[in-house]
């Protein structure tokens, strides 16, 4: 049978072990084997939402709402930003 490991918080020990949560203390974690129970669903761990954090700070045209690319100029002495879609520039 599949173990299903959980994340369950000290205050809720209780709660879980009545709903077949299991001490493994190889991996020091609880877990239930088989289908996990709906009252201890709550406790499966969740994949890690993966970010676009340039995304998230990425500078934005301010004509269009684009997303700016920073270039460096061809003397190598700047760099600037411009828009990946209408091409306007601005300075850093």
């Amino acid at each position: 049978m599949e173990k299903t490991y959980l994340d369950i918080p000290n205050a809720h020990l209780e709660y879980a072990k009545r709903f077949g949560a299991t001490f493994d203390s190889k991996e020091k974690r609880y877990f239930v084997t088989g289908e996990v129970p709906a009252e201890l669903y709550s406790y499966v761990p969740k994949e890690p939402r993966h970010r676009d954090f340039v995304a998230e700070v990425a500078k934005q045209c301010a004509h269009c709402g684009f997303a700016m690319e920073l270039r460096e100029r061809r003397d190598a002495r700047s760099v600037y930003y411009i828009c990946s879609s209408c091409l306007r520039s601005s300075s850093v």
